[in-house]
């Protein structure tokens, strides 16, 4: 059995507190009515606190419009769950600051308007841009703070562009082009203003730019005209998380936060128009995709996990049929699976943070912004360098070879936010440095330094990236006819065994009975029959 004492670990949100006028709480599940999170929100005046006596799942038919200073605490990600229903984003936040915690927030979908088609001879018109597909933080906003949070499932995509107008039988108009694709922005996350983001997850979630619109068509051949041209894919940016705004330096922006699976698509180019009697018209160009995880101004990472998010360009459209038939559009590519910033200016600090595994269908795999490198971090590979160099606690990998942190698949490893485990092979354990955090994304302290794991070049013993591997301390209490097993809840990656004789290694047997939750434990309660019985707990 492995033991250790446990440092209580607090909630680390960055947020600057005022005085609040009034607590409100939830205490319906509903969209609407009586008790609701939407009523409240409308009834709250600003610098109020709206907390929950409820847990399961909200299903919303529209967003809920946060215009004023409010702070939502809710009962944790795997307690409460803002569903939008893929009809709309989940939030629109514009009070300075919005809080909103300890929930997921799933299944936003927001796409841009279509393009008008042009009427004869006329182009189309550009589809319409999309931005946060769970959360749009607007241009009223100073600043957002996210934490204890699980986003996930949500996407935006840009409005397809308008089809170009005819040249009908008998006229003599020139067929028009194909409307552009709109932009897609943010597929989770969309905000012009500060924020902060500490202890969340944000995954599965998608930007996709709009497709452009197909050329009009020559239907006259006694004409000399091609078909009209597809209009071009809209740029697709921030496969989770766009942030436009500006940032005041070393303003952390990113803690202990966590992104996997994202991604970003450009749109396609539109097909070129048909041609009775001559050319066809081109197809449109592909869009870019960059920035599968991030794409930002200015940005701050700290203690994060940054892997497995991807970036891909958008393929040509096809060219009109005709004789000859038009050529096909250029596809693009996709730029920086991880990160992308804006400007490469050398603004954005990085710091304990794994930026691995991630792919771009172009080029720069992991990331393509101007880092200043603060150590010890875990970089896959060597995209655009490091302003002023790699700090000498930093591990970076070649597009060649990159390296890999050999973490565990995204899951629930206790703390109710999905990680990326370490492993004690993995040579991101024990190789970080905390930076003056004390807790991981789930709550458990940082750092938890193994004695058989030599520290990397005078680090603290913290693990790289937004989870921290330990043991946690197994207790014991005793009722009339049983035992309560219980450990931290943070630590939910392990399985409780027992066995009746510690002489016989092979002899543990894991248990049936699941834990429950009880505070900030899980407890087991076992009745032991005859002989004396062990327990112990084994990572999963």
């Amino acid at each position: 059995m492995r033991y250790r004492i446990v440092v209580t670990a607090f909630l680390i949100l960055l947020v600057k507190f005022s005085l609040r006028a009034n607590v409100l709480t939830v205490t319906s599940l509903a969209d609407n009515g009586p008790g609701s999170l939407r009523d409240l929100v409308a009834a709250s005046a600003s610098g109020d606190t709206i907390q929950f006596a409820v847990s399961g799942t909200i299903l919303l038919n529209s967003a809920i419009n946060i215009p004023h200073t409010l702070y939502v605490y809710g009962p944790g990600a795997s307690a409460l769950v803002v569903d939008a229903n893929h009809v709309d984003r989940a939030f629109i936040t514009g009070g300075n600051p919005v809080v909103l915690s300890g929930m997921t927030i799933t299944n936003g979908y927001v796409v841009g308007a279509k393009g008008l088609d042009g009427g004869n001879g006329q182009n189309g018109m550009a589809g319409g841009s999309a931005y946060g597909g769970a959360i749009l933080n607007d241009s009223n906003s100073d600043w957002l703070d996210l934490s204890n949070c699980w986003i996930t499932h949500n996407t935006v995509r840009g409005g397809q562009g308008g089809r170009g107008g005819d040249n009908p039988f008998g006229d003599t108009f020139t067929p028009g082009n194909g409307g552009d694709g709109g932009v897609g922005e943010g597929g989770a996350l969309y905000a012009t203003g500060k924020v902060f983001i500490v202890n969340c997850t944000f995954s599965d979630n998608r930007t996709i730019g709009g497709d452009g619109g197909a050329g009009g068509t020559n239907y006259n051949p006694a004409t000399g005209v091609i078909g009209g041209a597809g209009g071009s894919g809209g740029g697709g940016q921030g496969g989770a998380i766009n942030l436009s705004g500006t940032a005041a330096l070393h303003d952390r922006q990113l803690q202990n936060s966590t992104l996997s699976g994202n991604r970003v698509g450009g749109g396609l180019g539109g097909k070129g128009g048909d041609n009775v009697n001559g050319s066809g018209g081109p197809g449109g160009d592909g869009a870019s995709g960059a920035g599968g995880a991030i794409a930002t101004l200015l940005a701050d990472f700290y203690c994060d996990t940054i892997v497995s998010n991807s970036a891909f360009g958008g393929i040509g459209g096809l060219g009109g049929n005709g004789a000859p038939p038009g050529p096909s559009g250029n596809s693009s590519s996709g730029t920086a699976g991880g990160v992308i910033g804006y400007a490469i200016t050398c603004q954005s600090y990085i710091g304990n943070t794994i930026l691995a595994d991630n792919f771009s269908s172009g080029h720069d795999s992991n990331y393509f912004i101007g880092f200043i490198d603060e150590g010890a971090n875990y970089i896959g590979s060597d995209d655009p360098m490091f302003c002023a160099g790699n700090n000498p606690t930093t591990r970076v990998g070649t597009v060649p070879s990159p390296l890999h942190p050999q973490l565990g698949p995204l899951a629930q490893n206790g703390g109710g936010l999905p990680t990326h485990a370490t492993t004690l092979t993995s040579l991101v354990t024990d190789a970080g440095l905390s930076f003056g955090l004390t807790t991981d994304e789930r709550g458990a302290p940082r750092p938890y330094d193994f004695i058989s794991i030599p520290n990397y070049m005078g680090g603290d013993g913290s693990d790289i990236g937004a989870f921290e591997l330990g043991n946690p301390d197994l207790s014991l209490g005793q009722g009339s006819n049983s035992v309560v097993i219980s450990w931290p809840a943070y630590y939910g990656d392990f399985t409780l065994q027992s066995t009746t004789n510690l002489l016989l290694p092979d002899n543990w047997n894991s248990m049936t009975d699941l834990p429950a939750l009880v505070g900030n434990v899980f407890a087991v309660t076992n009745s032991p029959v005859g002989a004396n019985r062990f327990y112990r707990l084994i990572s999963r």
